[in-house]
C-alpha cells in the first residue's frame, strides 16, 4: 500500500498584508491547482490530509461546494485547528463535509489499512486534552502502525487552544510504540529522529513566513518506509534581496531594503502573488528611549497627542497606587 501525506491546504485563504485582493484570489487557484497535481500525479492508494483543510471554521456555501471536490479524494481528513471553533456548539464546514463524505477525524481514531494500523489525534482545545491523548495511545499495545498529530513540534512555550505543542521527549517515548509519526500544521516541512518524525509541512506557500521548499509524503507500507516528494521549489519562485535587482517572473519578492512603490504594482500587475517591503520609518516616529524609567513618559506624550481617551486611562493607570 502507498499512502500520500500532504498538509494544511488551508482552503478559502484570503490574505491582505503584502497582498492584493487580485494577488492574493490568484495565490488561492495556483495552491488548488498544486493540490490537483499531487492527488493525480501522485502514484499512491490511499491519501491523507494532516489537518487544516479550511482557513476558517465556517465558510460560504459556494466555497464549501467547491471544495468536496478535494475533500473527497482523501481517505481521511484530519481536523486541524483551522478546522474547528472553540465554542463548542458551533458547527464548522468540515463537519458539513463529513456529513457528506464520512471521512473527517475529529477525536482519537484508529484505522486499519493494508495491515497497518493508522491512529490519529485531531486538535483539541487545550494542551491538557492534547498529552491526556498521547497518553491513551502509549498505554496501547505495540503494533506497526503510524500515527497522525495537528500541532507543533518542539516549540516550547506557553499554549492556548490553537496551539498544542508535541515535545521530542514526548515524541521520543511514541517512537517506541509507533514506526512514523506524521504532524501537520506548521507549514515548514522538517524531518526528525532517522526519517521517522514527519512535520509534512504545507503544499503551498500560505504568507511570507512560510516560503520554503514545499512536498508531499508517500508512505511505503512494504518497505516501511516515506518519501519526500518536493513538488515546489523556493529559489524557482522567490525572490529576496533588493528592489534594483529584481527580475521578472518570481510568484514572491522579499525585498531587504524600501522601493519605489511604482515597482511593486508593476509586480503585481505581471502576476505576482505577494510584495513584501520593509516599512520606512520617518524621523517622527522614531522614538529613542535612553531608560526604561523614561518609557512611561514616552508613552503619555503619544497618547495625548492621538487619543485623549486613552490618555486620560494610561494616566488613570499610572497613578493608581
Amino acid at each position: 500500500m502507498k499512502l500520500l501525506i500532504a498538509s494544511d491546504p488551508h482552503l478559502g485563504l484570503n490574505r491582505s498584508a503584502n497582498f492584493t485582493a487580485e494577488s492574493s484570489a490568484a495565490r488561492e487557484a495556483e495552491s488548488r491547482c498544486m493540490l490537483d497535481e499531487i492527488l493525480l500525479d501522485t502514484v499512491h492508494d490511499a491519501a491523507i490530509c494532516a489537518g487544516d483543510f479550511f482557513d476558517k471554521f465556517s465558510n460560504s456555501e459556494s466555497l464549501l461546494l467547491d471544495s468536496l471536490q478535494y475533500a473527497a479524494r482523501f481517505k481521511f481528513i484530519l481536523a486541524g485547528n483551522h478546522d474547528l471553533s472553540n465554542r463548542v456548539s458551533a458547527k464548522s464546514s468540515l463537519e458539513v463535509v463529513n456529513r457528506v463524505l464520512d471521512n473527517v477525524v475529529f477525536d482519537i481514531e484508529v484505522y486499519q489499512m493494508a495491515g497497518v494500523a493508522t491512529h490519529f489525534v485531531s486538535h483539541c482545545l487545550t494542551q491538557d486534552l492534547f498529552e491526556h491523548s498521547l497518553a491513551q495511545l502509549l498505554a496501547r499495545e505495540n503494533t506497526r502502525n503510524l500515527l497522525f498529530l495537528h500541532c507543533n513540534y518542539d516549540i516550547p512555550f506557553e499554549q492556548d487552544y490553537a496551539s498544542l505543542n508535541l515535545s521530542a521527549q514526548r515524541a521520543e517515548q511514541l517512537l517506541e510504540k509507533f514506526d512514523h509519526i506524521f504532524i501537520g500544521h506548521v507549514h515548514t516541512p522538517s524531518d526528525h529522529f532517522d526519517n521517522r518524525l514527519h512535520v509534512v509541512g504545507s503544499h503551498f506557500p500560505t504568507a511570507f513566513d512560510n516560503l520554503t521548499d514545499k512536498r508531499h509524503l508517500v508512505y511505503d507500507s512494504a518497505t516501511n518506509t516515506v518519501e519526500s516528494i518536493w513538488h515546489w521549489k523556493a529559489d524557482e519562485h522567490v525572490y529576496v534581496g533588493m528592489p534594483d535587482s529584481a527580475p521578472d517572473g518570481k510568484q514572491f519578492y522579499d525585498f531587504t531594503s524600501p522601493c519605489d512603490p511604482k515597482l511593486v504594482v508593476k509586480l503585481f500587475k505581471q502576476g505576482a502573488f505577494g510584495v513584501r517591503v520593509p516599512c520606512k520609518v520617518s524621523q517622527r516616529q522614531s522614538v529613542k528611549v535612553e531608560t526604561f524609567e523614561r518609557l512611561p513618559d514616552v508613552i503619555a506624550r503619544e497618547l495625548r497627542e492621538k487619543d485623549l481617551d486613552l490618555f486620560e486611562l494610561w494616566t488613570e493607570l499610572s497613578n493608581a497606587d
